[in-house]
């Protein structure tokens, strides 16, 4: 007759139950409280309850906070990349009045002290030479 193993991991269960439950003189005997420890183990868990409503409220008070400087970033971000892009408009144009300047501000040859001595000059040479 062959056995399954099902029947192996029934009977391997029942032995580990009976090897974990016995002592030496048998049977692991019940465990009693008394009405002391009954009250001090009720007034643990209420105490943990508590604490575990009052942890709770503040993860939410945190996840309030946490999402509102979240958006608070946000808005930092764009004004910052706002910033960004007043510098950079700035900067163009910047150098968009430096090149007006170059063209407007006046050449080396268009000074009136070289025309006057120019003309001076010429004026000279032609009153000499008639």
């Amino acid at each position: 007759m062959k056995t399954s193993i099902f029947q192996y991991l029934v009977l391997i269960f029942i032995f580990n139950t009976q090897v974990l439950t016995s002592q030496e003189n048998g049977f692991i005997p019940d465990t009693c409280f008394t009405i002391q420890e009954i009250k001090n183990i009720y007034f643990k868990i209420k105490t943990q309850e508590e604490e575990l409503i009052l942890s709770d409220s503040i993860i939410i008070e945190q996840d309030i906070q946490l999402s509102y400087y979240r958006k608070l970033n946000i808005n930092d971000s764009l004004q910052v990349n706002g910033y960004r892009d007043n510098i950079n408009s700035v900067n163009e144009q910047n150098k968009i009045l430096t090149k007006i300047v170059d063209e407007i501000k006046p050449k080396w040859y268009e000074d009136k002290s070289i025309w006057f001595g120019l003309g001076f000059s010429i004026a000279i040479i032609i009153t000499r030479s008639f």
